[in-house]
């Protein structure tokens, strides 16, 4: 019966499944992909397997997986979260909870492996390689099929266009499928995030409202994509806070040198600073976000919870789409009386700190954006001083040639 049962759920591989048995047997293939062999217990199938896969990735961060390897230990009790791939034998894991751990129960007995799958082929073979080779699939390789590198990098070349491309669209599809996101089916490459972000907020608060006071804070903008959208492409008055030098890409200059009033517009402004209480609490600041308009930030790494508190602690609605959840960094954060360490966890977590909503961008990847609409009335002006002193806002020509 169990049996039956896995396969009807691997038959629709965005099926979320809740599975309970003992980890016997594990397979690292590198620091961000790991193998997992669950033993169901006999309520569900008795001896029968089910195999783990915990990877990074769009839906989990390279220390999520550190995390989650860390923690379990073979012979452990845990019930899992996850969605059946196609192939009805692997769960894509989103979650493990330790329900019994081996060395409490035998803290004298060593936990001996065993495989209750039948080995993959194709996939042993990868490993043999990988594990000859020191390392895991060299990314540039493997999406372009080149690498700078050469022979001499430390990661595995997978030779075959026709393969890579196979595995291009396997792993396209899969994300795709096994996506809570109820825009997949309509969903911008990433490389378009920032535009469809940035329609969602003109289509959410106007852009009379975005215009107000000092115009919005793109918080650990980056190379300042969407302050760059907002403020040179459609005149949102916005400023980058980061504290990495601001660089743009060819493809940035080459629209500052093309958008209609680009002379007077020029280049978002720039500043190059950590976002926390001290600058919160520099009067230098104070009138550029004590005036803004709004709080945003897209994958804004250890910044994220910092753009909320700013928000609750000024009353400045605020956008965030979260990312990676780094809960080494924040072991004070708690969930239902468990740590923050997935990151559906960590937007719930988000929401129930602020009271905000949450909603789904059309983009792939991590595309959940935690928001605050205005509850209460604001004071924002435009015509206080915003000191210049330290913010980069110079026009930028083109130098593409």
């Amino acid at each position: 019966m169990a049996q039956s049962n896995a396969c009807a759920v691997a038959t629709c591989p965005s099926a979320q499944t809740t599975l309970r048995g003992q980890l016997v047997f594990r397979r690292r293939v590198s620091r961000k992909l790991v193998f997992y062999e669950l033993e169901l217990q006999e309520a569900e199938g008795g001896s029968h397997g089910i195999e783990l896969c915990i990877k990074a990735g769009d839906e989990m961060s390279e220390m999520q997986v550190k995390v989650f390897r860390d923690r379990l230990r073979l012979g452990d009790v845990v019930v899992v979260d996850g969605a059946m791939e196609e192939c009805g034998r692997t769960l894509r894991v989103k979650d493990v909870a330790v329900v019994q751990g081996w060395k409490e129960t035998h803290p004298h007995e060593h936990f001996v492996p065993r495989r209750i799958l039948q080995p993959n082929v194709k996939e042993d073979k990868i490993d043999q390689q990988v594990e000859t080779k020191g390392a895991g699939l060299c990314k540039f390789f493997l999406n372009t099929g080149r690498c700078s590198s050469g022979e001499t990098c430390k990661f595995l070349h997978v030779n075959g266009a026709i393969e890579k491309q196979a595995f291009l669209q396997q792993r396209m599809e899969r994300k795709t499928a096994l996506s809570d996101n109820p825009h997949k089916s309509e969903a911008k490459s990433k490389r378009k995030r920032a535009k469809v972000f940035v329609d969602w907020l003109v289509d959410t608060y106007g852009s009379s409202r975005l215009s107000m006071g000092t115009g919005v804070l793109d918080v650990a903008g980056g190379r300042g994509n969407l302050a760059f959208e907002l403020f040179t492409v459609r005149g949102i008055p916005c400023t980058t806070i980061d504290p990495r030098e601001q660089k743009f890409t060819r493809r940035q200059r080459s629209t500052l040198s093309s958008v209609s009033a680009a002379a007077t517009r020029g280049a978002p402004p720039y500043l190059q600073r950590l976002f926390n209480s001290t600058l919160w609490l520099d009067d230098k600041y104070k009138a550029l976000l004590q005036n803004c308009s709004i709080c945003i930030g897209m994958h804004p790494d250890e910044a994220t919870e910092n753009i909320v508190d700013f928000s609750l602690l000024y009353k400045k609605p605020f956008a965030v789409v979260p990312c990676c959840v780094f809960p080494a960094l924040f072991p004070e954060r708690s969930l239902h009386g468990k740590h923050v360490v997935t990151h559906d966890d960590f937007v719930e977590f988000l929401a129930l700190k602020s009271g905000a909503s949450i909603d789904h961008l059309k983009f792939c990847g991590l595309s959940k954006v935690v928001y605050m609409l205005c509850t209460e009335k604001e004071e924002v002006s435009g015509t206080d001083e915003v000191p210049q002193e330290g913010i980069n806002s110079k026009t930028v020509k083109c130098q593409c040639g």
